[in-house]
């Protein structure tokens, strides 16, 4: 029970994350979010719901909108972005994010599928 009102009171710096919280973290340190938009839309952003949507889906990780940050320009393009999570309130993890053009999931499994075969025919170097 002390170790419940230790995490929950007291200034940021004192708490202490719990183990489930740690290891919550360095699962975020070693990951990388792949979010899909489309383009037949006229015009799309990015938000923190996006965000936390795609986390759970990819990451399995449940964040809620408040432990997110994102950059403050819109984020309306394709490319290398990152977003922040707060885990508990104590420790945040800056985490890379890509916004990408969305396929279907068939369609992305198909284009592995085949890069995968083309890796395996390619003839190996001679030493």
């Amino acid at each position: 029970m002390w170790f419940v009102q230790r995490q929950q009171e007291g200034a940021p710096e004192d708490r202490t994350q719990s183990w489930t919280g740690e290891m919550t973290v360095n699962y975020l340190q070693n990951s990388h979010l792949e979010i899909g938009m489309k383009n037949n839309v006229g015009k799309w952003e990015v938000t923190k719901e996006i965000v936390a949507r795609n986390l759970f889906k990819s990451l399995g990780i449940v964040a809620p909108v408040e432990a997110l940050k994102i950059p403050e320009e819109p984020i309306t393009q394709w490319g290398e972005y990152w977003c922040e999570v707060t885990v508990n309130g104590i420790d945040t993890v800056r985490v890379p994010m890509s916004v990408v053009n969305f396929e279907k999931p068939k369609t992305k499994r198909y284009k592995q599928w085949l890069a995968r075969q083309a890796a395996e025919s390619a003839p190996e170097p001679e030493p």
